[in-house]
């Protein structure tokens, strides 16, 4: 039964916290897996999709030094959870293009996208995101974007129905109240916590541009599944608005972002200086993770 003492903004994050519990060696291992479970499965819908030229591990690697940037990541993360629902979804939404029948992948994903809710409620918010990939892929049919909303919504319906069944109406609303408010203050980032994600920011905005400057030089699936990976990143990046007091929350922007910096690598001819510049953020990275040791 969920605990009324303290109040969750996600009905699902109680029931994280009691598995995890406060082992840092548990939450180390977790964190470890879900981070090269979601790197192998980003690296497969990358060359799956053919989104780089030719068969690589870019996605793997960009996905690992984006979930490693930061040392706040370290700790208990439903994020990295959500983040493997995500990619799942994602790798739905792409077999729309595949299909004469859009139905079954687009409820699957949108039944991924909330489950994913059910750890950070804001994920609701990406039934536009999902419509929007419906309308790039020329799917015109009424009932498809009636069952996107559908799956959406009807695991929070079965999480509703649990509180409702124990009496916890109120805890399950309080939830909703505490995860759509907006907090501007921005968590606590050490020196060179901030100095990593400004670098990576510069690559990401960076990478944005000269691929969103470059989709017409695509053909019309690969274009597709692009303008499809850059909507999603402009809704994380809206996500993480509601969650700016908790740094982790910017590892929303890791799947679009892995996607996007694979693609621009594997096609850029000016490879040496994005090279140089990825080695720089690497670097830094590794030594901001061995530093945080001797900082415990």
């Amino acid at each position: 039964m969920p605990d009324t003492a303290m109040v969750y903004d996600a009905p699902f994050c109680e029931l994280l916290d009691f598995f995890v519990g406060n082992s840092h060696i548990a939450v180390s291992i977790i964190n470890l897996l879900l981070i090269i479970s979601g790197g192998l499965l980003i690296n497969s819908i990358v060359n799956g999709n053919e989104i780089t030229v030719k068969t690589s591990v870019l996605g793997l690697f960009f996905y690992v030094v984006l979930s490693l940037a930061n040392t706040s990541f370290a700790g208990s993360n439903r994020f990295l959870i959500v983040n493997a629902l995500l990619l799942l979804m994602l790798n739905q939404l792409y077999k729309i293009q595949k299909t004469d029948f859009a139905l079954a992948p687009l409820y699957n994903a949108s039944l991924l996208a909330g489950t994913a809710a059910l750890f950070y409620l804001p994920i609701l918010l990406l039934l536009p995101f999902i419509w929007i990939t419906l309308l790039t892929l020329r799917v015109s049919r009424w009932r498809e974007y009636v069952v996107a909303a559908i799956g959406l919504w009807l695991p929070l319906f079965f999480a509703f129905t649990y509180y409702y069944f124990f009496d916890l109406t109120d805890t399950f609303i309080n939830s909703f109240h505490q995860a759509f408010s907006v907090n501007f203050h921005i968590g606590d980032l050490s020196f060179l916590d901030l100095i990593i994600l400004i670098l990576l920011a510069g690559i990401i905005i960076s990478a944005f541009f000269m691929q969103a400057n470059s989709l017409y030089e695509k053909n019309i699936a690969l274009r597709q599944k692009l303008i499809i990976n850059l909507w999603m990143l402009v809704f994380m990046l809206l996500l993480i608005i509601f969650k700016l007091d908790d740094i982790k929350s910017i590892l929303l922007i890791s799947i679009p972002s892995s996607i996007i910096l694979s693609n621009v690598s594997s096609t850029t001819r000016k490879l040496k200086w994005i090279d140089l510049y990825i080695s720089l953020i690497v670097i830094l990275i590794f030594t901001n993770q061995y530093l945080r040791f001797f900082n415990a």
